[in-house]
């Protein structure tokens, strides 16, 4: 029916990829008030050898690890899920992958009790409303009911969350049969901001020895590829 693929397809490691790799995006997504300035951004950094710092276990992986070259010490670690909402759900009123919350505050929990100077969960909602908008010039996402759904399950959920950790929420909408991430709607929301905190020498360690042997996000140096629309954005300036 549709020429293009269908954002709610995509896997969320490739959602990240996508993000950090568009000249556009970054700045919206890790490049904010209150991260470190000239990060190097990575991707799905294993927890392999972490210390633990009292934490039981490190089975996970962190699926953004954002610090600058020269300062370890500096680490922002970011756990993401995302949230699916496509021509299906917009019919049901159910998103799919909304009970992945929990495993993502347990996750965003855990790298916080390792020591990260700053962590953050990040919730993707990925929409395709391009089946309700045919044929239409509109830039209509979500219902309200979704919406309101979200809202509250984002927040139950939330309550559960490290209080030195930072949320964040991230709409984007696929209103029109185009490229996912170009045309439609976007608004970011920052629901709470992440407490920066010393890092241990140890974990400074633990991050210096395993990015050396790992290749950052590299912008694609294409030309932005920003969404035709207006955008609603909570960020902090």
């Amino acid at each position: 029916m549709f020429k293009h693929d269908s954002i709610a397809t995509i896997k969320e490691s490739k959602l990240v990829e996508l993000l950090l790799t568009d000249p556009y995006w970054p700045s919206r997504i890790v490049n904010f008030a209150g991260m470190p300035e000239n990060c190097e951004n990575f991707g799905c950094v294993s927890l392999k050898d972490v210390p633990l710092n009292g934490a039981k276990r490190a089975e996970s992986d962190i699926d953004i690890l954002s610090c600058p070259k020269l300062r370890p010490d500096l680490a922002t670690a970011i756990q993401v899920k995302r949230i699916k909402v496509d021509a299906n759900a917009l019919n049901t009123g159910q998103p799919n992958k909304i009970n992945d919350l929990k495993k993502g505050i347990k996750q965003s929990n855990l790298l916080a009790d390792l020591g990260f100077h700053q962590v953050y969960f990040y919730v993707f909602i990925v929409v395709d409303s391009r089946e309700r908008n045919v044929d239409k010039f509109a830039f209509e996402g979500s219902t309200m009911k979704i919406k309101s759904l979200l809202e509250r399950e984002i927040g139950m959920a939330a309550t559960a969350l490290r209080s030195t950790a930072g949320l964040f929420t991230f709409e984007f909408t696929q209103s029109m049969d185009d490229v996912p991430l170009t045309t439609g709607a976007f608004g970011a929301h920052l629901k709470r901001r992440a407490q920066q905190r010393a890092q241990s020498d140890e974990l400074s360690a633990w991050v210096s020895k395993t990015l050396a042997n790992l290749v950052p996000i590299h912008l694609s140096g294409s030309a932005p590829t920003s969404p035709k629309s207006g955008l609603s954005e909570g960020l902090p300036r």
